[in-house]
């Protein structure tokens, strides 16, 4: 039986060797954000719209994507813009209303059934608010245009990943959570940030598990990325509300 507290001692014994990279794992690209899979965020799609705010949609909290959706009326035409998630705009304190005149710059993209733009910044009231980079990346943490969702179900298949040597990327624990409806992958954090944490479980524990769902392909389960995790009477808290690693990077003493 796999125990998360002996596989995160022999993989800490690695940090030796060498530092660890603590950027935030890839958990989505610039597609992240209401677009379809390949946009491109070039010269040629980029639009600006002057118009007024006819109406503004909320994301239900099933939705596959949680960003806040605009119907825009500019001199010419009504189109659908899309922002940023809800709680991104809580964030940075933008608060919009029906009938708000608005300047959008964004990239403009089509299906074979309809067309909307993608922000990339919004001005409203004479301030301005940054929703993507100039090449279209997001400026939020991609987590938190995912569902968020609680689960409870018991641990199995508990995979700690050993350091590498000059490995860069974060390589994240992970495990299988069985609910009483089906079998959802997990990811926590690094073996280093869990042993930070004080977490160490083993399989056949049975926890609680608030995160957000990251979407997978049409028929298949998505991955619950863990905000926090609550193992019998204490609840360790994996990322902030922002999506970010809660633990802090190991000093290495090297400068």
């Amino acid at each position: 039986m796999h125990t998360l507290g002996k596989l995160l001692t022999l993989t800490l014994v690695c940090l030796t060797l060498g530092t660890l990279a603590w950027a935030q794992p890839d958990l989505g690209g610039t597609n992240t954000g209401g677009g379809k899979k390949g946009q491109q965020f070039t010269a040629e799609n980029a639009v600006k719209l002057d118009g007024a705010v006819k109406a503004i949609v909320q994301p239900t909290a099933t939705q596959r994507v949680q960003d806040v959706l605009l119907t825009l009326t500019t001199a010419t035409e009504t189109v659908e813009v899309h922002l940023a998630p809800a709680v991104f705009l809580k964030k940075i304190d933008l608060a919009l209303k029906e009938g708000d005149t608005v300047t959008v710059n964004g990239w403009k993209e089509a299906t074979h059934k309809t067309s909307f733009v993608i922000a990339g910044d919004l001005t409203v009231n004479g301030k301005t608010y940054v929703f993507r980079t100039p090449k279209g990346a997001q400026v939020w943490n991609a987590v938190l245009s995912y569902e968020v969702t609680t689960l409870t179900g018991k641990i199995t298949a508990i995979n700690t990943p050993a350091l590498e040597k000059g490995k860069a990327k974060r390589q994240l624990v992970t495990f299988s959570l069985v609910t009483d409806k089906n079998t959802v992958p997990v990811e926590l954090d690094t073996t280093a940030a869990l042993a930070q944490l004080g977490f160490d479980a083993k399989e056949g524990d049975q926890v609680t598990i608030l995160g957000w769902l990251k979407p997978a392909g049409k028929g298949k389960t998505g991955t619950l990325i863990t905000r926090t995790i609550t193992l019998g009477d204490k609840t360790f808290i994996v990322r902030d509300e922002d999506g970010n690693a809660a633990a802090k990077p190991a000093h290495t003493g090297k400068n």
